[in-house]
């Protein structure tokens, strides 16, 4: 019973954070590009042609995946290792997005043969932004991932 009250809980929490996901989605993108935009001091722009994306159910799987995951292995935690984990994985996922923008926005611009003054324009999809998202994901559960890996072999 006690199981099937924490699989209630994850499951719960799943859908929690699928949904609540598609409320930032836009303002991730959004930051993305700011990104692009900043690592390259202007030279990469973006233009807008009008049409509108569908929310994306890969994003919103993804994050409802990694709050179950991540709240699981952390559950599994002292207090003390729960404060530490929890700030380096935000750490890591802020991170990891910096650097991916900025090896991208650099390969976009090595990519340009015909770039006016070395600037080029990209359109707002032109951007993988679920594969930013989920690496950077990935990467910020490193930590958890460690911890749990290191608590099971000194068993």
């Amino acid at each position: 019973m006690n199981k099937l009250k924490g699989g209630i809980i994850l499951l719960i929490l799943f859908i929690v954070a699928a949904y609540s996901s598609l409320f930032f989605e836009e303002y991730f993108r959004k930051t993305i590009r700011y990104l692009y935009e900043y690592s390259t001091n202007g030279k990469i722009s973006f233009f807008f042609t009008g049409k509108h994306y569908f929310l994306s159910e890969k994003f919103a799987f993804s994050f409802g995946l990694f709050m179950v995951i991540f709240s699981f292995l952390l559950y599994r935690q002292t207090n003390r290792k729960r404060v530490i984990i929890f700030f380096l994985t935000i750490l890591l996922f802020i991170i990891s997005i910096v650097i991916s923008c900025y090896f991208d926005a650099s390969l976009k611009l090595v990519e340009c043969t015909a770039c006016n003054g070395g600037a080029k324009q990209l359109h707002y999809n032109d951007i993988n932004y679920d594969f930013i998202f989920i690496s950077a994901l990935f990467f910020a559960l490193i930590p958890t991932l460690i911890t749990e890996i290191r608590k099971q072999l000194n068993k």
